[in-house]
């Protein structure tokens, strides 16, 4: 059993990382012996435990025992820290160590971080950050851009778990790893647009025109790499007098073409609630108080019944690709019913449109009901916004569950954003897929509707990253299926059933888990000496999985 010594407005984001660090735990209690503590309020219990890691910033009583100096880093020019896990970004406070006994956490630039002391048969970890406050700002989505590429939530949980093992602690856990897969995928599409013949000479139509001729460099047509897609753009200009009376498929309604493509692999669908309205601004963004005419969708989704009709039957998710949810709880109401009512739901998904988000969105969405968001992604690049592979509970919600966005096609091929070549897109695709290999979670891709076709072309890309994903034997779930599998995982409690925590009983409370793979439930069983931790070793300790559908309660003895 892990025992929790934290500051008291930290509660419910200890809370929340043992949610995501699936294990069992509680807040120390007085008399209770606890084989591991984390502390991150050095004042309040002694450093009992067979292993202490205690996190702080600043100068801690330790520190003075043992002779080191503390200097506090300036939180603007941070290092990153080195891990096994790939290097490790701090955005809060951070204290840097000289002078101190076995150094085992170093910055890029070799100074220390942290270090380690053993004394009567006990040891300290000393860190010089607070794990619950970095917690807590990532997932507030505030990891920047520069950090996309840093699943850091996910790296501290595998830091502190490698501690443990490395002491020769065993350790009962519930990875984020749905058993018989490696990891999920949710396959998603924005429905910003859903015809051309809606645009006639305005913003997006002479953008589609500039870009179908223009948007290839001459290296690209000598070589002959971009011939195949002008010549598609060149048949899809020549076929708009067509399109427009009516006589000719409209090139770039794609929903016909997913459902080809993606087969038995089920994706989610985020349709807008209303034509010809394009909502309130982002505070900060200039101008006036209404977002620009053109984020308004020309098409009416009221028209879209056959359509949506038909993704359901075929086992896809229809949601809400929101315009004002973000700031007002009334208008997303309003446009949580517009959708319900047409997917025949009672449990909708979110994600705002450009991905608009606030401080006061997740208390928005919690009053507007709706069941989970995917919102925190980037629109300048691709990565972990949120820090974490997983689906995790919103700060300041009582309900909406938050599936980041990791992946999103635009982000990558537009020219205003990172501009890749499709190589160098997939090959940063393939170093995200890496990452979900090692951690678990749900990779979710964004594919907008319209991305298919001409003149973005980007069809071809799109089947090669399904190829990649399929050969990563990934669980292919909706953004609902994916958050239902985690509120299962979610709900399951660990019952101390013995003083020395040798023994515990899993129970689930989760009544919605048909048609869900089971958990996995993974014992860890260290062999190392834990007076001689192999810190160098990248070996993963000994563990035995076994599959549980979540039903009834188990027993596992360590």
């Amino acid at each position: 059993m892990i025992g929790i010594v934290s500051r008291p407005e930290q509660r419910a984001t200890v809370e929340e990382f043992f949610q995501l660090f699936k294990v069992p735990w509680e807040f120390h209690q007085e008399g209770r012996r606890y084989r591991v503590l984390i502390v991150t309020e050095p004042s309040a219990a002694p450093l009992s435990a067979d292993l202490n890691l205690l996190f702080s910033p600043g100068y801690c009583p330790v520190d003075g025992e043992h002779g080191t100096e503390v200097l506090a880093a300036d939180r603007g020019s941070h290092d990153l820290l080195r891990t096994p896990y790939g290097q490790l970004p701090i955005h809060t406070d951070l204290c840097l160590f000289r002078g101190c006994p076995d150094p085992i956490v170093e910055t890029t630039r070799r100074t220390s971080a942290g270090y380690r002391v053993r004394s009567g048969g006990r040891t300290t970890i000393r860190i010089g950050f607070d794990l619950f406050a970095e917690v807590e700002h990532l997932l507030r989505g505030k990891q920047g851009v520069e950090h996309a590429l840093h699943p850091t939530v996910e790296i501290l949980i595998a830091t502190v778990r490698r501690w443990i093992l490395e002491a020769g602690i065993p350790l009962l856990e519930i990875p984020p790893v749905p058993a018989g897969f490696k990891f999920i995928s949710c396959l998603t599409h924005d429905v910003d647009f859903m015809g051309i013949r809606e645009h006639i000479f305005d913003r997006s139509l002479f953008g589609f025109i500039y870009r179908a001729l223009f948007s290839y460099s001459l290296t690209d047509l000598v070589s002959g790499r971009a011939s195949k897609k002008l010549l598609r753009n060149l048949r899809a200009l020549l076929s708009l007098p067509g399109i427009y009376l009516g006589l000719t498929a409209d090139i770039w309604n794609q929903l016909d073409r997913y459902l080809e493509i993606e087969g038995e692999r089920k994706s989610t669908f985020y349709f807008l609630p209303y034509k010809g309205r394009p909502g309130d601004r982002m505070p900060g963004h200039a101008g006036e108080k209404r977002a620009p005419g053109y984020r308004s969708s020309r098409y009416d989704v009221q028209d879209l019944k056959d359509s949506i009709r038909r993704l359901v039957e075929r086992g896809h998710e229809v949601s809400l690709h929101g315009l004002d949810a973000w700031c007002s709880s009334e208008r997303g109401k309003d446009e949580f019913d517009v959708i319900r009512r047409l997917a025949g739901v009672d449990r909708l998904g979110v994600r705002m449109h450009w991905l608009y988000f606030s401080e006061e969105s997740p208390r928005a969405l919690d009053d507007a009901g709706f069941f989970y968001d995917s919102t925190l992604g980037y629109n300048e690049t691709v990565g972990f916004r949120s820090g974490t592979t997983q689906v995790y509970r919103l700060p300041d919600c009582s309900r909406v569950l938050e599936l980041p966005l990791h992946v999103q096609d635009t982000a990558m091929l537009y020219p205003a954003r990172m501009n890749l070549s499709e190589s160098d897109a997939f090959t940063l695709c393939q170093e995200l897929i890496s990452k979900l290999a090692i951690f678990g979670g749900v990779l979710t891709v964004n594919w907008h509707q319209r991305s298919l076709g001409p003149e973005r072309n980007w069809d071809e890309f799109y089947l090669r990253l399904l190829a990649a994903l399929d050969s990563e034997n990934v669980w292919f779930a909706t953004g609902g299926q994916a958050v239902r599998w985690f509120m299962k995982r979610r709900s399951v409690s660990f019952t101390r059933n013995s003083p020395e925590g040798t023994s515990y009983g899993l129970v689930s409370h989760y009544a919605d888990g048909s048609g869900l793979p089971d958990l996995t439930v993974r014992h860890y069983t260290p062999d190392r000496d834990p007076g001689h931790p192999q810190a160098s070793s990248d070996a993963a300790p000994p563990f035995t999985d076994t599959s549980w559908s979540g039903s009834g309660e188990i027993t596992l003895t360590l």
